[in-house]
């Protein structure tokens, strides 16, 4: 075993002493090597010194790795071994791995060794049959920030830190979340922000040129989505001349809508009136109370029926 005339030989250097060095340049030397074991704040760890191939055994002031850079201060007789990486309180990079009953999971994370440690948030990465997950999770698992989920389908999905899916984009669609803010009941004049998928511009969602007078017309929603995820909805009319349109607001709370439009042509009036329902879960609507009034000079007309709901559109 090497003794401290061992170590005082490895920490001696060759180069030649300045003509006045002063007491604490002469009493002060400083080495570099590398851990050959771990070792605990008080205990002793061989190391092996850069440029001499031997190895000293040196009692450490703080934990030390095997492998670990470590510096080798001898000071008025006195030798101190100092990690690199904890002195210089660099972050050391984790790497976990485990099969779960979901899939595989990948967590990593990062720590500081020593006393003082940190408990530093975590990169999880879940694959899944439904997708892959992304985010970061607390020391408990918890997601601590929104996260993003690549699903099975294709599909990109933005989750909140609880869970409530935010932006979604696919193949076919983009919607997004936005918060619609609704009375409690007539008289309350309080309000709750209920957030809800919503279509980032205009779709079609329905169209035929014959036109719908009256009855139940299937709506053309992508597969997994719903008539209420817009915000609005547009009806548009015609009569074969004149165009009329309607619109339905926030259609998560409101499920019917009655037209009343009046146009002129300069020689008559024309008043338009329809009511349309929303069936949510059935993803349709349904037309009925369709009148069209013509008032002239010559009197008053009606014709039942003849107004057309040719279009719906579905807007963010």
């Amino acid at each position: 075993m090497a003794t401290r005339i061992d170590v005082a030989r490895a920490l001696k250097s060759g180069r030649r002493p300045a003509a006045r060095p002063s007491a604490r340049a002469a009493a002060t030397s400083t080495r570099y090597g590398t851990a050959q074991a771990d070792a605990a704040a008080g205990e002793t760890v061989r190391v092996l010194m850069d440029g001499s191939g031997e190895e000293v055994e040196v009692r450490v002031d703080a934990p030390v790795s095997k492998g670990e850079r470590v510096k080798v201060v001898k000071q008025g007789g006195v030798y101190t071994v100092v990690a690199l990486g904890t002195m210089a309180k660099t972050y050391a990079t984790k790497l976990e791995m485990e099969q779960t009953a979901e899939g595989l999971e990948v967590k990593i994370s990062k720590k500081v060794d020593g006393p003082g440690a940190i408990a530093a948030l975590s990169a999880l990465i879940r694959a899944t049959l439904s997708g892959v997950e992304v985010g970061m999770v607390d020391e408990d698992g918890n997601h601590a920030t929104p996260y993003s989920v690549v699903a099975s389908d294709g599909g990109f999905i933005i989750m909140s830190k609880g869970g409530v899916p935010m932006f979604f984009a696919s193949e076919h669609r983009t919607t997004k979340r936005a918060r619609n803010v609704m009375p409690y009941n007539a008289t309350d004049s309080g309000s709750t922000a209920t957030p809800t998928l919503t279509v980032v511009g205009v779709e079609t969602i329905w169209s035929d040129r014959a036109g719908l007078t009256e009855g139940t017309a299937k709506l053309s929603l992508v597969p997994g989505s719903k008539v209420t995820e817009y915000m609005l909805l547009g009806f548009v009319y015609t009569d074969g001349k004149r165009t009329y349109y309607q619109v339905l607001p926030q259609p998560v709370y409101n499920r019917a809508t009655s037209l009343s439009r009046t146009v002129s042509d300069g020689a008559a009036m024309y008043l338009a009136s329809a009511t349309v329902a929303v069936d949510a879960s059935a993803g349709t609507v349904t037309l009925s109370n369709n009148v069209e009034l013509y008032l002239s000079p010559s009197g008053t007309a009606t014709s039942a029926g003849k107004l057309k709901l040719v279009q719906v559109l579905g807007w963010a």
